[in-house]
Parts: structure tokens; sequence; C-alpha cells
């Protein structure tokens, strides 16, 4: 699995700090965990089944957090977030290629 760490373009920059809605920080927590439990793990089907139970926390944040906020350090961390749940999938596969 890519650290995560290493793939934030340069203004990016998460900051849990900051993070203010409860969706967010929920999103971000269940991340944190994932990602710790998906380093290392060879089960492919146990991956894939926690990544599918982000969809609540997923949708939660997209349907009540403003990622494109006026203050840029929040939308910095906002977007560092997207970036991270995206690699947390990529880690396992990148599923765009099963659409051609």
């Amino acid at each position: 699995m890519q650290t995560f760490s290493k793939t934030l373009k340069k203004n990016e920059t998460l900051n849990p700090k900051i993070l203010i809605d409860d969706s967010e920080i929920k999103l971000f927590n269940a991340s944190e965990s994932l990602a710790k439990k998906l380093s290392g793990s060879k089960d492919y089907q146990e991956v894939m089944k926690s990544l599918i139970d982000l969809k609540d926390s997923i949708d939660s944040f997209f349907d009540n957090v403003m990622v494109n906020t006026d203050d840029d350090k929040l939308k910095s961390s906002r977007l560092a977030l997207i970036r991270k749940i995206r690699l947390l999938f990529l880690s396992v596969a990148d599923i765009s290629y099963l659409s051609s």
C-alpha cells in the first residue's frame, strides 16, 4: 500500500485538528482505522468489505460538507481527506479499468 503522505499534492495538507463537521471527522477517523487495518493485509475479501463499510461515511461527507470552502486550510484538509480515501481504494485495485 502506498504511503499517504508521499502522495499529497504540495498544497494539500490533511490537518485533522481543523476538521469541524461531524461527517468529515467520522470519515477521517474511519479512514485512519482502515489504513491501519489494511497495512500488510493479504485477505482481499476482508479488505474489500472494509472499504465497502466506508460507504455511509463517504455519503454523509458529500451530503453534509462543502469541500470548496473559503478557508484555504480547511479546503486543503478536505481535499487531502478525499485523496486519502481514493488512495485506500486504489491500494486494493484500480476499479476504473473495469468499465472498459
